[in-house]
């Protein structure tokens, strides 16, 4: 309870948590936010600007910008959520294991972790599972929990970037799937005359990243046991 209070008086912390919550439910309600089909193409209105028919104007092929917009952050944030969610629960089990027995299981964890290090950063999905006794619960996870979360929502903004950059180059989602990475790829071809069409994803693209980056800062505030205690008064 005391980490929620502490959250709920970080107001910036709580914006940005309500803005990714916005997110994320404009996008599992997408089917029924956006006011046209996402992959339709029309070119009696391609590059067309933003209007009351097409609140965010349309592409080069004459698709909707909202509709694909929103669309495209399922598949932007869900490849993130899912790698985030795989490698945060195999790196806190790993930190669990190393803190809870030492000697030569912790060299071999800790040597694990500098091979996995030295290879590029690339999305492994694993299946992890585990709970190793209260003594993981009430003294290893309390104290390493801001930094999990920390580097949880760090990752989460990490991989949009990275799963955005490989859509841009076209080695990540293909067309006609919406990404908005990929979006972007497309906007970059008409970005000479149409300059505007590239605003939607990459505004998207840099205010989820931006609050996940402080989001994860006002976690780290309000999990953190040892920065609660200094502010505690001593009785």
């Amino acid at each position: 309870m005391r980490c929620v209070r502490a959250l709920l008086h970080d107001r910036a912390g709580l914006a940005c948590l309500l803005f990714l919550g916005i997110v994320l439910l404009a996008a599992l309600l997408a089917p029924w936010l956006t006011p046209w089909d996402p992959l339709a193409v029309d070119g009696s209105r391609k590059l067309a600007p933003c209007g009351p028919e097409h609140w965010l104007g349309t592409d080069r092929l004459g698709r909707d910008i909202f509709s694909r917009l929103l669309y495209g952050a399922r598949a932007t944030l869900g490849v993130s959520l899912l790698a985030m969610g795989a490698t945060v629960s195999l790196g806190a089990l790993l930190g669990m294991l190393a803190g809870l027995v030492r000697g030569r299981v912790e060299s071999c964890l800790m040597r694990l972790c500098d091979v996995m290090l030295s290879f590029p950063g690339e999305v492994m999905v694993l299946a992890i599972v585990g709970m190793l006794g209260h003594i993981i619960r009430r003294h290893l996870l309390p104290c390493a929990a801001g930094e999990i979360s920390v580097l949880a929502t760090l990752d989460t903004g990490a991989v949009i970037l990275m799963v955005s950059a490989l859509s841009f180059l076209g080695l990540g989602v293909q067309p006609p799937t919406p990404e908005w990475g990929m979006m972007l790829g497309e906007a970059r071809e008409v970005m000479v005359l149409y300059p505007w069409q590239m605003l939607p994803p990459g505004l998207a693209i840099l205010l989820v990243v931006a609050a996940c980056n402080y989001l994860g800062d006002s976690l780290r505030d309000a999990l953190d046991p040892r920065h609660a205690m200094h502010k505690e008064p001593v009785l």
